[in-house]
């Protein structure tokens, strides 16, 4: 491209990067003291679900009042006040800012017809009348103004997601069967000689044996006075 054309790119470029700074800080409004608006409920709801919305919370302290009608006012949280219920599960509201009116404030200036979120868990007044039905929420800090009596622009939680069944587990590894086990060695079987029979003396009895020794012992001395008998 030449010099003159590059320049032309580079002053569009820089245009297109000043019209989305402008148009993103168009998107948030910011109060002094640190609460956002938002220039449309898209907005407002997108950031809400996204979890990047910053709730109000209210910076004054008024306590609750009864306008005409109502007969008793209870505290709770937005997202179990009757309007939260019957909205279901909410991730917060986003509500049209409001202006002073009959004694009470709304928001502030400049969040004024701005869409602000809400958090789920803010508390707020819920007035009831004679027959025990809701007629009016507010701030309950401040008892500051929404955009209605009974504001309805509630988000959505969004719906938890089903965690992915587990992968089955591997299938475990089959041992190798175990080699078999060397035969035994045959067993060494020695040829013992038989015994030497025992002498004919062991199986003679006690008795027998005395008198064997007597006629021995007889003899001997038969022999020996023979011998000497033979010497005279």
């Amino acid at each position: 491209m030449t010099q003159h054309t590059n320049k032309i790119v580079a002053a569009a470029l820089l245009s297109l990067a000043g019209l989305y700074s402008a148009n993103a800080s168009a998107a948030l409004v910011t109060d002094a003291h640190g609460n956002t608006g938002y220039d449309t409920m898209e907005e407002c709801t997108a950031a809400v679900q996204s979890g990047a919305a910053k709730f109000y919370k209210s910076f004054t302290h008024k306590p609750a009042l009864r306008r005409a009608g109502e007969v008793r006012v209870q505290k709770m949280e937005l997202s179990k006040s009757p309007i939260g219920v019957a909205a279901g599960n909410i991730a917060g509201m986003c509500d049209k800012g409001a202006a002073h009116k009959l004694g009470r404030d709304g928001v502030s200036k400049v969040l004024q017809g701005k869409y602000v979120p809400y958090g789920p868990d803010m508390m707020v007044n819920v007035y009831y009348n004679r027959a025990g039905k809701a007629v009016r929420v507010t701030m309950e800090q401040c008892d500051n103004w929404f955009s209605g009596n009974l504001p309805a622009g509630f988000v959505k939680a969004s719906a938890p997601v089903a965690a992915a069944p587990a992968a089955p587990a591997a299938p475990a590894m089959m041992a190798a069967p175990a080699a078999p086990a060397m035969a035994a060695a045959a067993p060494i079987v020695r040829q013992v000689a038989p015994a030497a029979p025992a002498s004919a003396v062991a199986g003679i009895s006690t008795p027998a044996l005395i008198g064997l020794g007597v006629v021995a012992a007889g003899v001997a001395a038969a022999v020996v006075n023979s011998s000497t008998t033979s010497h005279h």
